[in-house]
C-alpha cells in the first residue's frame, strides 16, 4: 500500500469512529466504560490465569465477587458518613443562602434581581419535589439498565477480548498493541492520582479541621479524572466551605481559613504538577497541557460526563496513529 493510501485509509478511520460515536454516544456509554474497566482489570485477570493456573471465566467471576465484596462493604461504611456529613452540610448551605438574603438590601438596586435569581436557583437545587419523584424512574431504571450492560460488557471484554483481534493485518496489530499500552498505563496512573489526591486532602484538611472533611477529599480525588478543570472546581468548593464553616483548628476568622485551605490545595497542586503529573500525563500520554485542556473541554461539551473521562485517551490514541503514519 503506498504511504498515500496509507495515510488515508487511517484518517477516514479515525473520522467515521469519531462521528459514529458522537451520533451513538448515548448507547455507546457503558460498553466504552467498560472496555475502560478491562483494561484496568486485564493485567490481574492474565496475573491469575497464567501464574495461579486458574480458568480465565473462573478468574473473571472472582474478581467480580472480590471487587462486588469490598465496594459494597466499602460503600456501606463510607454512605454512612456521608448520609451524616451530607445532612449536616445540606443545613449549612440553608443558613448560607438565609444569611446571604438578609444581606440582598445592602446590594446596588441593579444587582438585586440577579442576586435573588441566583438564591432561588440554588435553593431549588437542594430541594427534591416530592410531587415530582415518578420523573426520576425511568432515569433510574435507565441507569440500572446500563450498570447491568457495564458488567455483563466489561465481563466478555475480559473474556473473549483477544478473539476481537484476531487475524488482524499485523500493522494494524502493531499499532493496537502500542494505544492498549498508553491507554491502560494512563487509566492506571489516573486511578493512583485519585487515591493520591484524596488521602492527602484528606490529611490536610483533618489538620485545619474543616468539617465535611470526607465528602470534600472524595470530591477532590474524584476531580483529578478531569484535568485542569476539576481541581479548580474541587478547590474552589472547599475554599467556599471553609469561608462558612465555623470549625476550623486555625482561627476563627473565616477569611484565614479560606486562605488556608487556599493554600493547601495550591501546595497540592504544585507538588502533583512536579512530581505526578509528569509521570501520568508526560510520559504516558505524551501531549502539551494546552492540548489537554482543549480536548477535555471539546471532550465534554460533545459527550457529557464520558467526554470528560475519554478525551485524553482518545486523542493519546490518535497521537500513537499519527506517530505509526509518520514512521518511515
Amino acid at each position: 500500500m503506498k504511504v498515500e493510501s496509507r495515510h488515508l485509509v487511517y484518517l477516514t478511520v479515525v473520522v467515521v469512529t469519531v462521528v459514529l460515536a458522537y451520533l451513538a454516544r448515548a448507547v455507546l456509554t457503558p460498553f466504552i466504560l467498560a472496555a475502560l474497566a478491562a483494561y484496568l482489570l486485564n493485567p490481574l485477570v492474565n496475573w491469575l490465569t497464567h501464574r495461579a493456573r486458574m480458568p480465565r471465566t473462573l478468574a473473571i467471576l472472582l474478581i467480580y465477587t472480590v471487587t462486588i465484596g469490598l465496594l459494597v462493604a466499602a460503600g456501606l461504611n463510607l454512605a454512612l458518613r456521608l448520609s451524616e456529613e451530607s445532612t449536616e452540610f445540606l443545613r449549612e448551605t440553608h443558613v448560607f443562602l438565609n444569611q446571604a438574603e438578609l444581606q440582598i438590601t445592602t446590594l446596588p438596586d441593579w444587582l438585586v434581581p440577579a442576586a435573588r435569581d441566583t438564591l432561588t436557583s440554588a435553593r431549588t437545587s437542594l430541594t427534591l419535589p416530592g410531587g415530582r419523584m415518578t420523573t426520576y424512574i425511568p432515569g433510574a431504571i435507565n441507569r440500572t439498565v446500563s450498570l447491568l450492560i457495564f458488567l455483563v460488557a466489561t465481563f466478555y471484554f475480559l473474556r473473549d477480548g483477544s478473539q476481537f483481534t484476531k487475524n488482524l493485518p499485523k500493522e494494524v496489530e502493531i499499532v493496537r498493541g502500542k494505544i492498549g499500552k498508553v491507554l491502560g498505563d494512563y487509566l492506571r496512573g489516573q486511578l493512583l492520582l485519585v487515591a493520591i489526591m484524596s488521602l492527602a486532602t484528606y490529611i490536610g484538611l483533618l489538620i485545619i479541621g474543616v468539617r465535611f472533611v470526607l465528602i470534600l477529599s472524595v470530591f477532590t480525588g474524584l476531580a483529578e479524572i478531569v484535568p485542569f478543570v476539576g481541581p479548580l472546581v474541587a478547590a474552589g468548593v472547599a475554599v467556599i466551605v471553609a469561608f462558612t464553616d465555623q470549625a476550623s483548628r486555625i482561627s476563627a476568622n473565616p477569611f484565614i481559613d479560606a486562605v488556608a485551605v487556599a493554600a493547601l490545595y495550591t501546595v497540592l497542586r504544585q507538588l502533583e504538577d512536579l512530581f505526578v503529573i509528569p509521570q501520568v500525563m508526560g510520559r504516558m500520554v505524551k501531549l502539551h497541557p494546552l492540548i489537554i485542556l482543549a480536548v477535555v473541554i471539546v471532550g465534554g461539551h460533545l459527550f457529557g460526563v464520558v467526554g470528560y473521562l475519554v478525551a485524553v485517551p482518545v486523542v493519546a490514541s490518535v497521537r500513537v496513529i499519527l506517530d505509526h503514519i509518520k514512521a518511515p
